[in-house]
Parts: C-alpha cells; sequence; structure tokens
C-alpha cells in the first residue's frame, strides 16, 4: 500500500491494485492517521480534540473570595463577586422571606386584608410591589426580613 504526505496533514491512500483514492487524516493531537466522518475533521476523536484545547487554553487560576450569606449570614467562599447567597436555598427562602414581607407591608400601607395583599403580589409580581414600596419611602431590612418606612415619609397610594 503506498502513501504520500498531502498538503494540511491529510494522507493519500492508494488502495490496492491502484483503485480509489480514499483521503486520510492526521490527528492534530495525537499525529495517528485516522478516517474522517466528515471533511473538516481535524481530530481523530472526541478525547483528542478535548485534550487539544485544554492544552490551548491552559491552565488558569480560580481566585475564590470570602463572601457572606444574605439570608442565613454563613460564610463561603465565592468565584463570583455579585452572588449574595450561600446556596440555592438560601436564595430560594430569602425570596420567600421577601414575598412574605412585601405581602404584610402591602396590606397594613393600602389597609386590606393579607389574602387581597397576596393576590396583588401573585398578580403583579413581586417585582412591581417592592418598586412600588420603595417609590413610596419604603425600606427592606434584610436582616429583620421586613419592609421599613422612614418616619415622616409621605404615604402615596399606589395604583394597580
Amino acid at each position: 500500500m503506498a502513501r504520500r504526505m498531502s498538503k494540511k496533514g491529510q494522507v493519500s491512500t492508494l488502495a490496492r491494485h491502484g483503485r480509489g483514492n480514499t483521503k486520510r487524516h492526521r490527528c492534530q493531537h495525537c499525529q495517528k492517521t485516522f478516517k474522517p466522518k466528515r471533511s473538516d475533521a481535524s481530530y481523530c476523536s472526541g478525547r483528542c480534540r478535548q485534550a487539544a484545547f485544554r492544552a490551548r487554553k491552559g491552565k488558569t487560576e480560580r481566585i475564590d473570595f470570602p463572601a457572606r450569606c444574605a439570608h442565613c449570614g454563613a460564610g463561603y467562599w465565592s468565584r463570583n463577586l455579585k452572588r449574595k447567597y450561600c446556596s440555592a436555598s438560601c436564595r430560594t427562602m430569602a425570596s420567600r422571606a421577601k414575598r412574605e414581607a412585601a405581602t404584610q407591608a402591602l396590606a397594613a400601607w393600602q389597609g386590606i386584608d393579607g389574602q387581597t395583599a397576596a393576590d396583588l403580589v401573585d398578580i403583579g409580581g413581586l417585582q412591581l410591589v417592592c418598586e412600588a414600596l420603595e417609590d413610596n419611602g419604603f425600606v427592606y431590612d434584610q436582616s429583620a426580613r421586613v419592609w421599613r418606612q422612614p418616619a415622616g415619609a409621605p404615604l402615596l397610594a399606589v395604583g394597580y
């Protein structure tokens, strides 16, 4: 079987008795020849492709920052400076606590019962209710999990 090198790492192989010309490629990572399934294949396998990528990328050093959970107060290490919670469960519990506090503040502020306030939070969304509370001088106290209104702030009606 005769072999000759062509451009771009492709190897031409003449089949027995001179019939056919099948293209074979040379893997850019391990340098083995292989029969490609695609005409633009550069690697013999997914393993070689992944190994070549990791070799090109190099090892990057990860930097962890100390952080404190906004819900439970536990310390944890984070790679993301914007992360506020130590876990998904703390994030969920904080959201539920904020929703409950917003419902109570809305009920007290508008003089409506708790169920109606809860329906308004469900229909309007927590973000809309929180914005309305903030626009009217309320401030969410994360540690106490309540909405507080500074003394002397005027109350404005909210239109739903």
